[in-house]
């Protein structure tokens, strides 16, 4: 029985790696803060990357749909920029007594119909324009590639040292992807981190060096290379 349970025992250990990680961050002082309960989240390298990719398709088919004819947004303000002007002269002229009341109101309302679905277009424009510029500016914070990643095969939580300690199972690759925060002087600053666990390395640092917008070696998204 005892032979049994010892095979067993050396079955697991062979079949699992165990790491141990610590979580920190360096200030510009070289001061050290060891960051407590950090949720540490593990998934399987291949899925999650489908995940990062499908991430990356929706944002490329989201930004066409922002796209516009430039050469008709172009041609409607320069309809625009003519027919104001006139309907402002035809006005002055009113005011001044150059014409009627009649043919005031006939000029400048054939004009206005001209002009007021063109402006229309043009406004509309201008709003998604907005949408567009705020949208593409959210695609570059974290936040956007941190939220709803699945559900992790692991998680565990740093101490109050912030060190972490998790056994894997060998012959899979793992993503590892973390969130913290610090408060300092009434501001909040906040920490992402998106890596692939080096196999061969039995430590796991996350600290300044390969947070989320350093775009470091075992980094799984670099912002700069992203097709948008």
């Amino acid at each position: 029985m005892r032979i049994i349970f010892l095979l067993m025992l050396f079955t697991v250990s062979a079949e699992s790696q165990s790491f141990t990680g610590k979580v920190f961050i360096v200030t510009k002082g070289k001061s050290v803060f060891r960051l407590p309960l950090v949720e540490i989240n593990i998934y399987e390298l291949t899925s999650f990357q489908k995940t990062l990719k499908e991430r990356i398709t929706l944002t490329r088919n989201t930004k066409n749909t922002f796209s516009y004819d430039t050469t008709l947004i172009d041609s409607l303000t320069k309809i625009k920029n003519t027919l104001r002007p006139q309907i402002q002269s035809i006005t002055q002229d009113f005011a001044n007594k150059n014409i009627d009341y009649g043919i005031y109101r006939r000029q400048t309302d054939s004009l206005l119909e001209l002009v007021r679905p063109v402006e229309i277009i043009l406004g509309e424009n201008d709003k998604r324009e907005k949408l567009y510029l705020d949208w593409i500016s959210l695609t570059k914070r974290p936040e956007y590639y941190f939220a709803n990643l699945g559900k992790p095969l692991f998680k565990t939580k740093t101490d109050d040292e912030g060190i972490f300690s998790l056994s894997l199972k060998q012959g899979v690759n793992y993503a590892l992807v973390a969130i913290s925060e610090r408060d300092i002087g009434g501001t909040t600053e906040q920490y992402y981190w998106m890596i692939r666990i080096i196999k061969h390395s039995k430590t796991i640092i996350l600290s300044n060096d390969n947070l989320f917008e350093t775009e470091c070696d075992e980094c799984l998204l670099k912002l700069s290379t992203l097709p948008y």
